[in-house]
């Protein structure tokens, strides 16, 4: 009695075993153990080591890894309090920021640091443009227009015929340059701003930003006129064309005659990729970008 007793029991733990083993994938398992770690570039990285057992001594183990880039903004220290309303790099190294209360600011380490330079006429500058490193105008209120050819150490003033508040200035070449401001003011010139024209036009909206690559150029309305129309020329600024963007537009970009961007009000970005012909919108958001 107690042989067979002792039969069954071992009968019963044979088919515990195949039913145990049969579950766990004929002898195996795998386990999967992720690690994320963060670079102090701001990478972050996850690892997943996958180990493998069976029921024979063997022991395989594989790690893959994938890495994501996080973008990140360094704060650098500017020096001064004021509002900062343009800044504008000419190589990797040396650019210059403008603002109000005649705020000139050069740096030629990248913005590591940053050297004040004063036009000295007290005013508040809202743009700027350089064609070189040493060559640039900058444009502000009271219809303001200056110059420098030696890297902003000193400034000269070119006559505008305003007061009005300048907006942005563009150049393509060291004589080649346009300028818009309120008041639906547009100049253009072509001697380096030795002489500045005043150019007629029958736009109703006070303009805001000006952008030239070779004869194609546009310039978009001032914010505040509630505007969505850019106006666009390929001809150099002889004729003008009028272009719904769909978007009250603050800032336009162009990487070429075809491909351009603007952006402006409830955080709308803007993309165009025939020459700013049409436009289709990539962003919409909240906040004004500028």
């Amino acid at each position: 009695m107690r042989g067979r007793i002792l039969i069954i029991i071992c009968l019963f733990l044979l088919v515990f075993i195949i039913t145990a083993f049969t579950l766990l994938g004929c002898g195996g398992r795998v386990v999967d153990e992720p690690m994320t770690t963060t670079t102090a570039a701001g990478a972050t990285t996850t690892t997943t080591t996958t180990t493998s057992t069976s029921t024979s001594t063997s022991t395989s183990t594989s790690t893959s890894t994938s890495t994501t880039t996080t973008l990140l903004w360094e704060s650098l220290d500017s020096g001064v309090t004021t509002d900062l309303n343009k800044v504008m790099f000419v190589s990797s190294t040396v650019g210059w920021v403008v603002g109000d209360d005649d705020t000139i600011l050069y740096t030629d380490d990248g913005g590591d640091t940053w050297q004040g330079r004063s036009s000295g006429f007290g005013l508040d500058l809202n743009n700027l443009f350089f064609v070189n490193t040493t060559t640039g105008w900058v444009v502000g209120d009271d219809g303001v227009i200056l110059k420098t050819e030696d890297a902003g150490v000193t400034w000269t003033s070119q006559e505008s015929g305003t007061d009005a508040i300048l907006k942005s200035v563009f150049f393509n070449n060291d004589t080649n340059g346009w300028i818009v401001g309120n008041d639906q003011l547009f100049w253009q010139t072509t001697d380096g701003g030795d002489n500045w024209e005043l150019q007629s036009n029958s736009w109703s909206a006070w303009l805001g930003d000006v952008f030239f690559v070779s004869d194609c150029g546009w310039i978009t309305p001032y914010d505040g006129s509630g505007s969505t129309i850019i106006y666009r020329t390929t001809d150099e600024g002889g004729t003008w064309t009028d272009v719904d963007a769909h978007c009250r537009a603050n800032n336009i970009f162009f990487a070429d005659e075809n491909n351009g961007w603007v952006v402006g009000r409830y955080g709308i970005i803007a993309h165009s990729t025939d020459g700013g012909s049409t436009w289709a919108t990539q962003g919409v958001g909240s906040n004004i970008l500028r």
